[in-house]
């Protein structure tokens, strides 16, 4: 029975050493975390001429990269816009929403509907513009076809310069990104019908 009650005062005594230890062996504080100001920067921005089955298109791509010396991670609720407009012809414009499905992350960097970006990774934005304006003008129908280049049933217009930009935020709390006026030129086309 001593035994047992030897026992008992050692495992009390080392408990009252530990609360003991606990309660008053450090009395500073975590420091507050601040979050990152900058943890996302915008690498490229490119704005690519295209045709789909829809017709013609400019493509916008905007890759960003992880600046931050910690891996972000936080539920994917990609919200931004992309501004495009004519140079010449300000009053044609269109206002482009970005949604999760704009995003070209690798599939590893997305699970569980969160997107996870270590120090270094990139994450990229891809959207079509189908040269609608806002007004639901189409820009095709509005270009200068004048120099007459026609090549079997398409005529080309002259070239035309676009701007865009574009504000993202990827990340709730962090991960805004701004891509400043950028210029492309575009040039249009259209189909001649020949009449027989």
């Amino acid at each position: 029975m001593n035994l047992i009650n030897d026992l008992f005062k050692k495992i009390f005594a080392l408990y009252a050493m530990l609360m003991f230890v606990f309660f008053t062996g450090c009395e500073e504080s975590l420091p507050v975390r601040t979050k990152p100001q900058v943890c996302l920067e915008v690498t490229s921005v490119l704005a690519n001429q295209g045709t789909t089955s829809g017709g013609q298109i400019i493509e916008f791509l905007i890759i960003a990269k992880n600046i931050y010396e910690e891996t972000l991670q936080d539920t994917l609720n990609i919200r931004g816009e992309i501004h495009v407009w004519w140079k010449r012809r300000p009053e044609f414009e269109a206002h482009l929403v970005l949604l999760n499905s704009d995003i070209m992350s690798p599939p590893t960097k997305i699970w569980g509907g969160q997107l996870t970006m270590d120090p270094g990774d990139f994450v990229a934005f891809r959207k079509q513009w189908y040269l609608i304006t806002d007004n639901n003008e189409y820009i095709p129908d509005f270009l200068d076809y004048s120099n007459g280049y026609v090549r079997g049933d398409i005529m080309y217009a002259a070239p035309e310069d676009f701007c865009f930009e574009a504000v993202i935020t990827v990340y709730s709390q962090v991960g805004l990104l701004e891509v400043y006026p950028v210029t492309f030129t575009y040039r249009g086309w259209k189909r001649i019908n020949y009449e027989k």
